[in-house]
């Protein structure tokens, strides 16, 4: 049996650490999704959780799809349009075509004994040494077979639970995993659940503390290598820590957000359905924002920056990014970039003169 562990202080070398174990250290097999490099047992502990961005351009990390992916967790939902808007591929994960039937939103915050995370800070909050804070993610009744339809089928979740053991004033978050694709899949993973992991801190006066994961295959798929190879010879670039949600419960925060989430989406919709009906403003939004704490606020932001972006609207986007706190920026001026080059090589096909009939 193949076993890594890694104790860095940045997410960054972290990754680059766990990367080049599998690349140099793991083991062939073909699973059903494709061939894939494997390191059975791989676990890693990140010092800080809020140091939760990457910044390699090789990898590509779309915040601000995490961010969305995030509150449609938080928000309970498994429907399909709502995480559609953020992440094109959701779709395929979907055998209907109309629910996620692997989301993690109902098992973590649903109906009854399935509203775990409330629970849990309830016991945290009462048991500061509790070892009973556990949230059970894969359901073994429920998600032991799927039925695939058209090429579609509902993703099995890789999460198998998540336990927060509170210790000297710091909640520490342990991940367990059956399975984990480094490459596309950690990233985004790891920012959704230590957001998961400061929202619970918060909310029972902790500070954050480490976050751990053991997965049973840890692996990245070998159809990535050539982007895994450009990711471990990239110069280091380490993201800026993002801000701090405010001590206290973090209930009336998030309402707020995840109405200004769904005003903002729907929003934005209607102007991809009709996109020459009216012109995309962030005005109200961001004086709406304003009006919380800096963390809050700056996920509005990345909220506001997603929709400019589905829109090419770099009017819109500009002014998100004047406002925008770090490590965010670095991402809209990325994208900011990215709208330039394709209005400039829009501008060209639209000056480019006719080719003569040969």
């Amino acid at each position: 049996m193949n076993h890594v562990t890694m104790v860095a202080h940045r997410w960054e070398m972290v990754y680059k650490d766990l990367l080049k174990s599998l690349s140099t250290d793991g083991q062939k097999i073909s699973p059903r999704k494709g061939a894939a490099q494997e390191i059975i047992g791989g676990t890693f502990k990140l010092e800080n959780p809020r140091d939760r961005c990457l910044l390699s351009p090789a990898r590509g990390f779309n915040v601000f799809q995490a961010v969305g992916h995030w509150l449609w967790i938080m928000a309970g939902r498994m429907d399909l349009p709502s995480i559609n808007y953020y992440n094109p591929r959701a779709p395929t994960f979907s055998a209907d075509l109309r629910k996620l039937d692997g989301a993690y939103g109902p098992r973590l915050f649903g109906l009854g004994v399935l509203n775990q995370i409330p629970h849990i800070i309830d016991l945290v909050t009462k048991n500061p040494d509790t070892r009973r804070a556990v949230a059970s993610v894969y359901i073994p009744e429920f998600d032991s077979s799927r039925t695939t339809v058209q090429g579609r089928e509902d993703e099995v979740p890789c999460t198998i639970a998540m336990q927060f053991l509170p210790r000297g004033g710091s909640l520490n978050m342990i991940v367990f995993m059956r399975s984990q694709d480094a490459f596309g899949v950690l990233p985004y993973d790891l920012f959704i659940f230590t957001l998961i992991q400061e929202f619970i801190a918060k909310s029972t006066k902790s500070e954050v503390g480490n976050y751990n994961l053991h997965a049973g295959s840890m692996h990245y798929y070998l159809r990535d290598e050539a982007r895994v190879q450009e990711v471990l010879t990239e110069p280091p670039v380490a993201a800026p820590i993002m801000p701090a949600m405010p001590d206290g419960s973090q209930d009336e925060f998030l309402k707020k957000v995840l109405e200004l989430e769904e005003a903002i989406r729907v929003e934005c919709s209607a102007h991809i359905r009709l996109p020459f009906r009216t012109e995309f403003s962030p005005r109200d939004y961001l004086q709406q924002a304003d009006e919380l704490h800096d963390f809050w606020k700056t996920i509005v932001h990345c909220l506001l920056a997603s929709a400019a972006i589905q829109l090419n609207n770099e009017k819109a986007l500009r002014r998100v990014h004047d406002e925008i706190a770090k490590p965010f920026d670095f991402y809209t001026e990325r994208a900011l970039s990215m709208l330039a080059v394709k209005a400039e090589t829009s501008l060209d096909k639209f000056l480019k003169p006719p080719q003569a009939n040969s």
